[in-house]
């Protein structure tokens, strides 16, 4: 199944009731090469345990278990986990669980060593600006946002978190 043809998972979605919530954010990926090259600018490799926070129908999650050792997607939207359950069958070594990520024990779903070695996440007040004491680390190794509507360049660019010159991000 194609993963980012509409028509291939319109049937797929109506099959388990879902559509799509603007206020999740969720916009779905619908260029076939735009997952592929992705993971190919991910730097994972076979060693590699990945933390996917929104897969979505699974479309980029398909293609880092293609590269990763692992991949653990957290999905909030639980009426995204059937679909999720078709979409992902043929890869075993994806783990999908459907919790808010703010609220999931990261801590023992991943332990990085070789490259990052982890991120911190805060709540963040009106002005998307940290808000003290909410903060709390988490180790990985590689985190890849797939989380809808936020300008991730611009709030980078924002942080003072310089762009790379290939992937742009």
């Amino acid at each position: 199944m194609n993963l980012t043809s509409m028509k291939e998972l319109r049937p797929l979605m109506e099959k388990h009731g879902f559509s799509f919530s603007k206020t999740l954010g969720q916009n779905f990926l619908i260029n076939a090469e735009v997952p592929a090259r992705i993971a190919d600018n991910a730097g994972i490799d076979e060693t590699t345990t990945v933390i996917e926070i929104g897969p979505g129908v699974g479309c980029l999650t398909k293609e880092l278990s293609k590269r990763a050792k692992e991949v653990i997607a957290i999905e909030i939207d639980s009426r995204l986990i059937p679909v999720l359950g078709e979409t992902l069958s043929d890869c075993d070594n994806v783990t999908v669980i459907n919790e808010d990520v703010l609220k999931a024990d990261l801590h023992a779903l991943c332990d990085g060593k070789e490259r990052v070695c982890g991120v911190t996440l805060a709540q963040v007040d009106e002005q998307r600006k940290p808000i003290p004491g909410t903060e709390e680390y988490i180790p990985c190794d590689t985190l890849l946002l797939s989380v809808g509507l936020i300008p991730e360049n611009e709030l980078s660019l924002g942080a003072g978190i310089p762009m790379d010159r290939v992937t742009q991000g």
